[in-house]
């Protein structure tokens, strides 16, 4: 009778084998088609490692399946005529595109019977990092052909030969927001969030490859904006039978890990166009309406006035943008009154081409707001007024320095909206009134949704302004994050 001990090194023999066999098998599959290895590789499922072939949804599986030929025609697998060589895939937010796309490259570079050499574009050099680190995770999960990629920072290796060192195959990993013109030979392109890409012309050179190596091209994005040179490729590909257009729409479009509770929060936090285009994966039009009139006509409160002194006990904010010559310089006052911002006073300075508005202006206005409104809190970009931020303790004034980062403007534009919407924002007729500029309602009125590699934020059309909704919005934003000697509301988050 053999002892505990050795019962357990046997047992441990045994789990070791099966489990080797278990790799050879599973490799041995993936060389002969995708999706034996699609249904062999564990991906990261909420935490927890789980088979992609036993967790996938049914369109996932189909999708995979329709690209299978072209991507197995490139690695020497099939007869080599897929029905379609070129690939336009828009899917919504959270709908594994880039998990995707890692899946795709880490087989061709594992199981490749042929030399390949490829590309992957993402938008940006941060997105370009994720798409790295999915491929390598991703495999990590799987040993069993962990060790036939070598991951370095800007390209990737695969089937690396231990005598000579050299890789039968390769990919670089680039961004559009770097990259110069693309002029290499490739066996595959794939666009990585193409609808967010500013290059056009990295776009232009990798597309003119394609027929040199009759190249599998895949571009990958949410839905865009019309109007923009991405929508003009997507009505080609739309209207021609050389490309393989996967394009679902609606709230069926949303895959079903996300929680249709968190759908409708983004619903209610982003402008209908941003909701829509990220996940009902609809394009929209010229890049959203931030605000409708009738939004924006329930904060016009008839009773208000202009209000130029401040009142005992109450604490006031001064947001300041600076323009010299080309844009409005803006001062707008508010206060906070159970809860609702209110306007005071906005001050609204055009330049013209022979008077510009000098920096002096600006801090003698601020110099004696300090004196009328019980000294305010005065809200700046100190890259726009470095000489007021270096004078303002020696004149005695209170300041807070917004710096108009990506993550500071989308949480200005969040601001604004919602105040108006919640109806939290009051404004007398009138307000911001400058002649031959308009106000405050119609600038607002004419806002536009712009999105960033890393959010959103609202901007204005060619030839029209936002610098009235901008200084507010850094007086509202200071009022609700940094209130004086009040309570901040449930409201506002």
């Amino acid at each position: 009778m053999m002892s505990t001990s050795t019962q357990s090194t046997t047992l441990i023999k045994g789990l070791r084998e099966q489990y080797d066999l278990d790799l050879r098998i599973a490799r041995r599959a993936a060389e002969k088609s995708l999706m034996a290895y699609i249904n062999a590789c564990l991906i990261n499922c909420a935490g927890d490692p789980q088979y992609f072939g036993a967790v996938a949804e049914d369109w996932q599986i189909n999708l995979m399946k329709s690209l299978a030929p072209a991507i197995e025609s490139i690695a020497g697998i099939g007869d080599g005529k897929p029905p379609y060589r070129k690939f336009w895939i828009t899917l919504p937010r959270g709908s594994d595109k880039t998990s995707l796309c890692a899946r795709l490259c880490n087989w061709l570079m594992a199981f490749s019977k042929r030399r390949v050499n490829g590309v992957v574009a993402a938008s940006s050099r941060d997105q370009a990092l994720i798409l790295a680190d999915a491929m390598r995770h991703e495999a990590d999960l799987n040993p069993w052909f962990r060790d036939l990629i070598d991951y370095q920072q800007h390209r990737v290796l695969g089937q690396v030969s231990r005598d000579s060192g050299i890789a039968q195959n390769q990919m670089q990993i680039i961004s559009a927001d770097s990259a110069g013109s693309y002029g290499h030979m490739s066996d595959f392109i794939i666009c990585d969030e193409l609808t967010v890409w500013s290059n056009e012309e990295l776009w232009h050179s990798l597309i003119s490859t394609q027929p040199k190596r009759q190249a599998i091209v895949i571009a990958l994005s949410n839905a865009g904006w019309k109007n923009t040179w991405q929508w003009t490729v997507h009505e080609m590909v739309a209207g021609t039978d050389d490309w393989f257009l996967h394009e679902p729409t609606g709230p069926d479009a949303i895959a079903g890990w996300i929680d249709r509770r968190d759908v409708e929060e983004q619903q209610k936090i982003l402008p209908d166009a941003v909701f829509r285009r990220l996940w009902h994966n609809e394009w929209c039009g010229e890049r959203g309406d931030f605000l409708s009139m009738e939004e924006i006509v329930q904060c016009i409160n008839p009773s208000l006035e202009e209000n130029r002194e401040g009142e005992k006990g109450r604490h006031y904010y001064i947001g300041v943008d600076y323009g010299e010559k080309k844009d409005r310089t803006v001062a707008t006052v508010v206060h906070r009154d159970n809860g609702k911002i209110i306007i005071d006073e906005q001050k609204v300075w055009v330049p013209t081409k022979d008077r510009p508005v000098h920096v002096a202006i600006v801090e003698a206005y601020c110099r004696f707001a300090n004196e009328r409104y019980n000294h305010p809190t005065i809200v700046i970009d100190p890259w726009q007024l470095a000489t007021l931020d270096q004078q303002a303790p020696a004149w005695g004034l209170r300041m807070h320095r917004w710096n108009a980062t990506s993550t500071n403007q989308q949480q200005l534009a969040q601001n604004l909206r919602t105040a108006v919407l919640c109806e939290q924002l009051e404004w007398y007729k009138g307000c911001g009134s400058a002649p031959g500029a308009g106000d405050l309602q119609e600038e607002m009125a004419e806002l536009v949704v712009k999105e960033t590699e890393r959010g959103w934020k609202f901007d204005h059309k060619s030839g029209a302004h936002d610098d009235r909704c901008i200084s507010l919005g850094m007086a509202l934003s200071t009022a609700i994050a940094k209130p004086i000697g009040e309570r901040i509301p449930d409201l506002w988050f």
